[in-house]
């Protein structure tokens, strides 16, 4: 009898994704495409964009949406982020851009159908980008999970306005209570791309004291060629309700080195973190192309009801 039970449930799970499956395909046809600005949350700035595996409910509509599917609650979150963006020429630094970033992420989980919707605003010295993001995820299984992100972000400068939009398809799956697995894939039904952009990541947990975080991607074609992501972390308790975050990113797409840092002050209804994040140029390739770095602050706070 739980049998049948159990398998009801999950035709019932596997009928809802294919009908919000078919509507986010038929909603993304509307739209252009086009790189993305780079959202992180201020968790994963300090991990340097690491933990595709990490069952995260705030960065569901950021990095893999699936893992929202294993929560049974409710959280806001809200964050302000700096940023400075600076070049050296003839040995002297000199400062590019200075920008700002305010984000807010709602979620629920408490439902059949988990969900979430995120706003981030940027403003630049010349420029300002807006993004909206939904993602939903539902149970496949006893302990994996299925979940579905879409974005769409307007920029808009002096000169012009552009839009575009992606959807991501998430996949999570909890070994035990230590290992935990996660995959990615941004846009697999566009058509005429040459590069699909995908992530598999691994998360070992030992006694919440230690937890350790690697994914391994990047831009790939159909004989998976291309250009390789390869990002490491690692989060330390080192009080009772605090925790340090450590990252590194090496992106050979765009020729970017990431490290970051970060404390986290953890409660069952509250959490506010602390990050720092510096990303530096690893190759110029093009003449007269001076190597950049990027440095970020960032803070936020999550309540979970």
């Amino acid at each position: 009898m739980n049998r049948i039970i159990n398998h009801s449930n999950i035709a019932r799970n596997l009928q809802t994704i294919k009908i919000y499956l078919v509507i986010a395909v038929c909603t993304i046809c509307k739209h252009s495409w086009s790189a993305s600005y780079n959202f992180e949350t201020t968790r994963l700035k300090s991990t340097a964009g690491a933990g595709v595996a990490s069952l995260l409910i705030d960065e569901s509509t950021i990095l893999n949406p699936a893992p929202i599917a294993f929560f049974n609650l409710a959280s806001f979150y809200i964050q302000r982020s700096d940023q400075k963006t600076s070049t050296r020429e003839n040995g002297i630094k000199k400062l590019m851009d200075d920008s700002s970033h305010i984000g807010f992420i709602a979620s629920d989980s408490k439902g059949r159908l988990k969900g979430s919707a995120s706003y981030h605003k940027y403003k630049e010295k010349e420029s300002q980008s807006k993004r909206w993001a939904i993602a939903i995820a539902s149970p496949f299984g006893e302990s994996s999970a299925i979940g579905f992100n879409y974005s769409t972000t307007k920029k808009r400068n002096a000169n012009k306005k552009s839009e575009y939009s992606h959807l991501v398809i998430g996949l999570s799956h909890i070994l035990d209570e230590s290992f935990s697995f996660g995959f990615t894939i941004q846009d697999p039904f566009k058509k005429g791309v040459e590069y699909y952009p995908a992530l598999i990541g691994i998360q070992y947990s030992y006694k919440r004291l230690i937890t350790l975080m690697a994914d391994i991607g990047g831009k790939y074609n159909l004989d998976f060629e291309g250009d390789s992501i390869y990002k490491a972390a690692a989060q330390i308790k080192v009080f009772e309700d605090f925790f340090l975050r450590l990252g590194t990113n090496l992106d050979d797409s765009k020729n970017e080195k990431t490290t970051g840092i970060g404390i986290g002050w953890v409660q069952p209804k509250l959490s506010i973190d602390f990050a720092m994040k510096n990303t530096e140029s690893t190759n110029i390739i093009a003449e007269n192309t001076q190597p950049t770095d990027i440095k970020e602050n960032s803070f936020s706070l999550s309540y979970r009801f």
